[in-house]
């Protein structure tokens, strides 16, 4: 299914909550873009019990300012409780990318693995972003 955001604002949520969406996969995510970034967290906030999630993101500049809407303090009313599994694919440590893996982490209570795929090839950029993730409040003993 395609989700393509329009004009106006995007919610924070769907109106209901998908209970049965357990699986979801973003083939294709500009984190520079913060209308893309809204429908994605509206989607993500709207399955309760998603359990793993796969997010391909398109390479951007590494300049990217950080994102409010990834804000961890933003999501103090969300817990991802159920969960478990996410793949992050062709990333290169841009801030927006950090952010979003910084609040999975503090927001996944049953997160058991983070799969980081980086589409940078420099094994100095990856090694930075490993450092960081193991800095990160994570919300799960077992991520």
């Amino acid at each position: 299914m395609f989700f393509v955001a329009g004009a106006g604002e995007v919610p924070t949520r769907l109106s209901y909550d998908l209970y049965c969406v357990k699986h979801l996969c973003i083939s294709s995510i500009y984190l520079s873009d913060p209308n893309e970034v809204s429908c994605a967290l509206c989607l993500i906030r709207s399955f309760p019990n998603l359990q793993s999630m796969e997010i391909k993101v398109e390479c951007d500049d590494n300049d990217i300012p950080a994102l409010e809407s990834l804000e961890v303090e933003r999501f103090s009313d969300v817990t991802f409780n159920h969960l478990r599994e996410v793949k992050l694919m062709q990333t290169n440590g841009t801030i927006p990318e950090i952010q979003l893996m910084k609040l999975l982490l503090a927001k996944s209570p049953e997160l058991m693995k983070i799969i980081i795929e980086p589409c940078v090839i420099e094994e100095s950029a990856t090694v930075k972003i490993l450092t960081g993730l193991i800095q990160f409040q994570r919300a799960s003993t077992k991520a």
